[in-house]
């Protein structure tokens, strides 16, 4: 009877434990026979020659400085690192290696993952709609790791196209773009996104990239915050789009096969056909989801038919992607008492206190209403960069 590959992998692993194998050789072994199953290529842990025809400047840097290794061994890590390197990713072979790669030393490494918890801000923001959102943020030294754990390695990871947030390139414009003109519009919403994905599915992510059991455990250490994925880390975005794809491919699948649209643009997923009876699809829609370790925020669920106002991710799409007229002319109204003077009774009124954020929350909206229309952000800017804010 055939194993599964986790299968294969665990027999692997525990007959090299019986066998006495050093508990990094272990871990290194079972990445490399997940690459290759995953790949259908041929199992080969040892050769008796190596080859140094590479063209890859990191493996002959490496082979050059690790010459004293037995070179059947030699010729395992580089078909591993190969292998890593094929993918776009950088090799990693253990923690000490993981402490090089971050360019710190590995006690200071295990230092900062034992004592994780201190290195992060936790507090709560007022959400838009009431309630509180729970944000933890690095501090400076974890912040760094994090940044560079995104670029170096979590960035060159694929991720589906109908994902649009938190994507260079993508945007809520390129969310709402999928569903213009559509006769009708399902919104639903995941419930507490990143807390839903836990300390486990993000070590499965680091795993099927490819990385050793703990080099996989500490970049999962350095990613969660009490078992979770934080907000508030510069790696919880992307993360949570790589553990998305498996959703984002069967809805996507689903879509083409059965004539919808389907886009996703963080937690909230956004469904569209010219079928007026589209919504009898919403249990299906809601079982995939379930299925996926996700769970439906009920209260946010929603129906847009295209005798009303469809709107997503506070774009209109009705005809053609648009501001909401209201917000337009709001922005307008304040950016019009303030060249009047009147800058703190719209201070005021937006909320703040503090002109800097006061400014920046302006612009910011300013620069929202211009990705969506450039013609109406252009003059909201123009307005705005003619008030004469106090020093």
């Amino acid at each position: 009877m055939e194993c599964s590959h986790e299968e294969f992998v665990s027999n692997l692993v525990e007959i090299n434990q019986r066998a006495g194998t050093a508990p990094e050789l272990i871990d290194l072994l079972g990445a490399y026979t997940r690459l290759c199953l995953k790949r259908s290529k041929e199992i080969e842990f040892y050769s008796d020659s190596l080859t140094l025809s590479t063209n890859k400047a990191a493996i002959r840097k490496f082979i050059s400085q690790n010459r004293h290794i037995d070179p059947r061994s030699l010729s395992f890590l580089v078909s591993y690192a190969e292998m890593m390197l094929d993918r776009n990713l950088p090799f990693i072979f253990n923690i000490a290696h993981l402490a090089r790669f971050l360019d710190l030393d590995k006690e200071n490494l295990l230092r900062l993952i034992q004592n994780k918890e201190s290195y992060y801000h936790s507090f709560y923001i007022p959400k838009s709609h009431g309630g509180k959102r729970h944000i933890c943020a690095p501090k400076a030294e974890l912040k760094a790791i994090q940044k560079g754990i995104l670029t170096e390695i979590l960035e060159k990871v694929f991720v589906h196209p109908c994902a649009n947030g938190f994507r260079r390139g993508r945007s809520i414009v390129s969310n709402a773009q999928n569903h213009v003109g559509q006769e009708i519009i399902i919104k639903m919403d995941i419930k507490d996104f990143f807390p839903s994905i836990t300390f486990a599915r993000v070590k499965g992510v680091y795993l099927d990239l490819g990385y050793p059991e703990g080099t996989a455990e500490a970049l999962t250490e350095l990613s969660t915050y009490k078992g979770r994925l934080p907000m508030g880390a510069p790696t919880s975005p992307y993360l949570s789009n790589i553990v998305s794809s498996r959703m984002d491919r069967r809805f996507a699948g689903l879509a083409q096969k059965m004539d919808f649209h389907y886009s996703r643009y963080a937690d909230d997923l956004a469904f569209s056909s010219n079928d007026p009876t589209f919504n009898r699809w919403i249990p299906f829609f809601r079982h995939i989801i379930e299925d996926e370790g996700f769970e439906v925020n009920e209260k946010k669920v929603a129906i847009a038919r295209k005798g009303g106002r469809q709107k997503l991710t506070g774009v209109v799409v009705n005809r053609k992607i648009n501001t909401q007229r209201d917000e337009y002319k709001r922005l307008r109204a304040v950016i019009h008492n303030c060249l009047n003077g009147d800058i703190q009774e719209q201070m005021k009124r937006w909320g703040v206190s503090e002109l800097d954020r006061f400014k920046n929350s302006l612009r910011g909206r300013i620069s929202f209403v211009r990705m969506v229309n450039r013609e109406k952000g252009n003059k909201l800017l123009s307005g705005f960069e003619r008030i004469s804010w106090p020093a």
